[in-house]
């Protein structure tokens, strides 16, 4: 039901999907992942696939795998979404048998798959964040070995918290 929403949504705007740094996009992610016109995933994020199982009792413990179903899903959103069949064709042999294929998004981005459109970098600007100004230790007027330190290193470590070893530093 959300891939058929999905779709028509692509059919009065543009769709791009992301997955982000770290992120996981796990089975059925991928052909809703693939829906969009541009999509966008980071290297680092990981991605799993696998053949469609059927439960065979009401409790999910024994399953089998459905080659058939499988076939269908990818001809159904992979092959549509222009996805490599050389790639295709080396998933299917991974995951063979009921196993889990996973890739991150630089193996998907590095072997042409063709998941991925557009790389998302590894590194995310932050927004500029100026520190509050301090206030500065008020200076003693008698001229004391503390109030010339706290001109110096002094003034750093009693604001961390770390009066005495900065005195006894400055007192050397």
């Amino acid at each position: 039901q959300v891939i058929d929403v999905l779709r028509r949504i692509r059919q009065t705007h543009r769709l791009e999907t992301v997955v982000l740094h770290g992120d996981t996009c796990a089975s059925m992610c991928v052909p809703i992942f693939l829906q969009g016109q541009t999509r966008v995933a980071a290297r680092s994020s990981l991605w799993l696939f696998h053949d469609v199982v059927k439960s065979l009792n009401a409790t999910g413990s024994k399953v089998r795998v459905d080659a058939m179903a499988t076939g269908r899903l990818i001809r159904r959103y992979f092959t549509r979404a222009g996805v490599s069949a050389a790639w295709l064709k080396k998933m299917l042999r991974h995951i063979k048998g009921g196993k889990n294929y996973w890739q991150t998004g630089q193996e998907l981005i590095g072997s042409a798959s063709g998941i991925i459109t557009n790389a998302l970098d590894n590194t995310t600007a932050r927004p500029e964040v100026r520190p509050a100004p301090r206030a500065r230790p008020r200076r003693s007027t008698r001229g004391s070995l503390l109030a010339r330190c706290l001109n110096g290193v002094l003034d750093q470590c009693v604001f961390a918290g770390l009066a005495w070893p900065c005195y006894r530093r400055c007192a050397t």
